[in-house]
């Protein structure tokens, strides 16, 4: 904790009297930290390669979030360095630090309806805060067939492994293979895939959040991970729907949320659907990332990702479903 508490003082100007670790962040280390007289949130970046290729976006992300503070958008205000710097650079470390906002975090699979309603409304006010013209993206989908002999590949990586990741990692695998085999080769034909381009968040998920004890948004905390960046909405959205580990009911409320503050055409909210409940069944970038253990928190990352992936199959059997109760608000 000296290292920090050093660093702190250096780049801020900032006697830090109390240290207490906090279990958030897969990309870096999160500290609860005090002065004499007030408490601020910090963050030591210990992944020095995305350090490295994003550290322009990532400042460009925190800017991002003051210029939106002023506006009235639910952000901590950033405290910059004595240099006047959104990031301090100190005996190669880097830290962020912000004011502390008090509420509740859930982490994926944890979060109530009402609350997936509330960061529905907050990405759409997101999306419809900056004004765009209307470009579209036609987004691409892997056949049932590329899919299959990805998944297959993959799940023979996973024969010699053991233990709950694993044991998911092959159960999820066999039900995407066992799925994508009832597909005929033209499932993709007519399928539509039009998505709006415009300022996304690139990581909008629930543990990025912060609620009140009515599940409203207290403040959106981390905007250094692509925030600011040129991409789909629908891909906004399908981030935030998967790694939050909604259900059926959750999604169709934050789905409720985002279209009274940003409405999308059937056409757009079928381009999501399209993602949330087939795109993810091609997928092995999860069970991938496993194999090369890059994450920090590991038995963390774990828990998560299992919660995301075991929603992936579930989804594919209820996306009719969904993409009826949502296009019912959609006219």
């Amino acid at each position: 904790m000296e290292r920090i508490i050093n660093a702190l003082y250096k780049a801020y100007g900032l006697q830090i009297t109390k240290v207490k670790n906090i279990e958030y962040g897969l990309w870096e280390e999160s500290f609860e930290v005090w002065t004499l007289t007030e408490k601020f949130f910090a963050k030591r970046f210990w992944k020095k390669d995305r350090i490295e290729t994003r550290h322009d976006e990532m400042l460009r992300g925190l800017l991002l979030s003051q210029e939106l503070r002023a506006n009235g958008f639910p952000v901590p205000e950033l405290i910059f360095t004595k240099n006047k710097m959104p990031l301090a650079h100190i005996d190669g470390e880097t830290y962020e630090v912000t004011e502390w906002v008090e509420g509740n975090t859930f982490h994926p699979g944890e979060l109530p309806k009402e609350g997936a309603y509330s960061m529905g409304c907050l990405l759409g006010k997101f999306h419809s805060f900056f004004q765009v013209d209307k470009q579209y993206k036609y987004l691409e989908l892997p056949s049932p067939l590329a899919a299959i002999q990805k998944c297959k590949k993959l799940l023979c990586q996973y024969e010699h492994f053991s233990g709950k990741f694993a044991d998911n990692a092959k159960q999820v695998l066999s039900e995407q293979i066992e799925i994508l085999e009832l597909l005929p080769r033209d499932f993709l034909q007519g399928m539509i895939t039009m998505s709006r381009v415009g300022l996304t968040f690139n990581s909008f998920w629930v543990e990025q959040i912060i609620f009140n004890d009515k599940f409203e948004v207290n403040a959106l905390i981390d905007w250094t991970d692509g925030a600011g960046r040129i991409g789909c909405w629908a891909g906004d959205i399908d981030t935030a729907l998967h790694i939050s580990a909604f259900d059926k009911d959750a999604i169709v409320q934050f789905c409720r949320g985002y279209q009274n503050f940003n409405y999308l055409t059937k056409e757009e909210w079928e381009s999501v659907f399209n993602l949330t409940c087939y795109k993810h069944l091609c997928d092995t970038w999860i069970f991938d990332s496993w194999v090369k253990k890059y994450n920090r928190r590991m038995e963390h990352w774990e828990n998560i990702t299992i919660k995301w992936s075991i929603q992936v199959p579930i989804r594919f059997y209820q996306w009719r479903e969904i993409k009826e109760l949502v296009l019912q608000f959609a006219n």
